[in-house]
């Protein structure tokens, strides 16, 4: 039995199954399984996932219809048999190095989980995202998670799968956007042994594929995303992070964030069914009083005339704003 599985979800990414794959057997260490969950996709991902790992055991393919990111990790997650688990999305890639160096750290220091640095790949730069916790410590970790410090990804982490079983850590059926922040806030909240290696061993590709949630922001997203905040309570924190202290302060904040930017989502979808005005009513004292401090033709202004009551204007003058600033970036880039 190896010691690690890797969970690779697929959906019609042709295009960038060899590099995927390729990265995942050159790896410098071999003990290891892929579980590769093609979820219905129409582009011939399954067969050119069977072309590139037909000469390699190591790798298993499940074939299924269509559930989406989440349901397709918990598929995963619940056929995992290891010791440890991580995540390499289809579209991404990662070092030679990736399983050993996370594996010699969990088992060194005897961690539950382990974190590294990754690097997002865009068409004409790359970029690293440190991953550098504030502490190790929980309440640090929490409060890292909520404010975006730390990625809630679980693509750049080893988990040890008896704490995901003795806490029973799952995958949202219903999201499929921060689903895997759902998935780790609910299971670092248990006070878990955590350590970070400041190498960037995940390579997260921010531009190629058309699939990529950075792409987008839909009603299923932002209805994926509230379902997060929602599940948060003070229950999770209190234990760590008591009213007054910098942790709680930042976790507090961080969830004002959160629904803000969800807010503003909703404002660029501009759908009758999402109100922004309803969304997290309770936060937009707040937010306009912190967009009042803001130039009138920033997005914040033209949110806060929407919160007011004032949508249509809100939404016309977000319109002409940015129809200047594109004007002017293109004078700008012509000169």
């Amino acid at each position: 039995m190896p010691v690690i599985t890797v969970i690779v979800p697929v959906y019609n990414s042709v295009d960038f199954l060899e590099r995927c794959i390729a990265s995942i057997k050159n790896q410098s260490f071999h003990d290891f399984e892929v579980i590769l969950i093609d979820d219905g996709s129409s582009d011939g991902s399954g067969e050119r996932l069977k072309q590139l790992t037909e000469d390699d055991d190591r790798f298993k393919l499940l074939i299924r219809e269509n559930h989406g990111v989440s349901q397709t990790r918990q598929f995963g997650i619940e056929r995992v048999r290891t010791k440890y688990v991580t995540f390499v999305d289809s579209d991404d890639w990662v070092a030679n190095t990736y399983l050993l160096d996370l594996y010699t750290e969990a088992e060194e220091k005897h961690c539950d989980i382990v974190s590294c640095d990754l690097t997002k790949v865009y068409e004409d730069h790359s970029e690293l995202f440190s991953q550098a916790p504030t502490s190790n410590s929980t309440k640090d970790l929490l409060a890292d998670l909520m404010i975006g410090k730390i990625w809630g990804s679980c693509c750049n982490k080893l988990v040890r799968m008896s704490c995901i079983e003795r806490f029973g850590a799952s995958f949202h059926p219903e999201m499929n956007m921060w689903e895997d922040l759902h998935f780790f806030w609910n299971l670092m909240k248990h006070d878990l042994k955590y350590s970070y290696i400041p190498k960037s061993l995940y390579f997260y590709d921010c531009f190629s594929s058309g699939n990529s949630i950075v792409r987008y922001r839909k009603a299923p997203h932002i209805m994926s995303a509230k379902i997060f905040v929602d599940s948060v309570n003070e229950e999770d924190f209190l234990p760590y992070c008591p009213p007054g202290s910098a942790a709680y302060e930042r976790i507090k904040r961080g969830i004002y964030q959160r629904k803000c930017m969800i807010k503003r989502w909703a404002f660029h979808l501009n759908d009758s069914k999402i109100s922004v005005n309803d969304l997290f009513y309770e936060v937009n004292e707040q937010f306009i009083s912190e967009s009042s401090q803001e130039p009138l033709w920033s997005e914040n202004q033209c949110i806060a005339l929407a919160l007011k009551g004032h949508a249509a204007a809100g939404h016309f003058l977000f319109r002409v704003f940015e129809f200047i600033l594109r004007l002017k970036s293109r004078y700008t880039g012509n000169k």
